[in-house]
Order: C-alpha cells, then structure tokens, then sequence
C-alpha cells in the first residue's frame, strides 16, 4: 500500500516538474515530441469571398437568370492566398458550371446543393495548397 503511495506521489511530482521545466523554460507544447502530438493547432477555418455573379441558364428559351453570392471556407492561409491567386480561374469555373444548368437544375434546396458541391470540386481541381471545405451561398436567385 505505502509503495503504490510513493509511486503516484513520485509520478504527479514527475508531471509537475514536467510542466514547470515547460514553462520556466518558454517551450511550447507542441515542440516536444511526445507532448507535442497532444497538443497540435488545428488551423483556423477562414472565408473567402467570390462575389456576386449573375448569368444565364442553360434553359432554351435562354430566358432564365441566375444571381448567386457565393463564399467558400478554407483551412489556411496559404490555401486563402492561392484563391487570391487563382480568382480569375475559379470564377470562370462558377461561370462554366451556372450556364451548364436548367431552372429544373437548380431550383429547390437539392438543386442548391448539388450546385455547391459542383463549384467545391471545380475550385478543387485548379488548387495544389488545401480543398475548399464548403460552398455557401448568401444569395440564390433564380428567375
């Protein structure tokens, strides 16, 4: 019983000296490589914004419009930047992929979100730093 005292004593005073050699000494948590793998930095998520993008449908009375706001969300700076790079690319892309498609396409809440996942893998394919996570739409108007 004393023993398996002395043994948890000994092993809290081992992780506190732990902590504290951590902490006098200014290293982070990460740089270890054992402590590290608990600790790492999930990068934050961030939004880009493409706009506001109108054009017509792929309808045959060529009669139909739509008028879409669209954002994207990221993770990383680096993949924000290559957006930033790459924009002229990603909205001729959103283009492409809008004039492709009838009022029946893209009317109803499914319409709207299989065009999104259509733009999310058309942004995919031009980018070599990260994914989009999500398209989101701020306005959806078809007429």
């Amino acid at each position: 019983m004393r023993r398996g005292l002395l043994l948890l004593i000994v092993i809290i005073m081992l992780f506190i000296g732990i902590a504290l050699s951590i902490r006098v000494l200014g290293v982070e948590a990460e740089e270890l490589p054992i402590v590290g793998r608990f600790f790492k930095k999930e990068e934050p998520v961030l939004v880009y914004s493409l706009g506001e993008v109108v054009t017509d449908l792929a309808d045959e009375d060529g009669r139909k419009f739509i008028q879409v706001e669209v954002e994207v969300t990221v993770k990383g700076q680096g993949v924000l930047e290559e957006l930033e790079l790459k924009r002229s690319k990603i909205l001729s892309r959103l283009l492409a992929v809008l004039r492709s498609k009838t009022y029946a396409d893209v009317n109803g809440s499914e319409g709207m979100r299989l065009v999104g996942e259509e733009i999310r893998q058309e942004i995919n394919s031009l980018l070599e730093r990260g994914q989009v996570l999500e398209v989101l739409f701020l306005e959806f108007i078809v007429q």
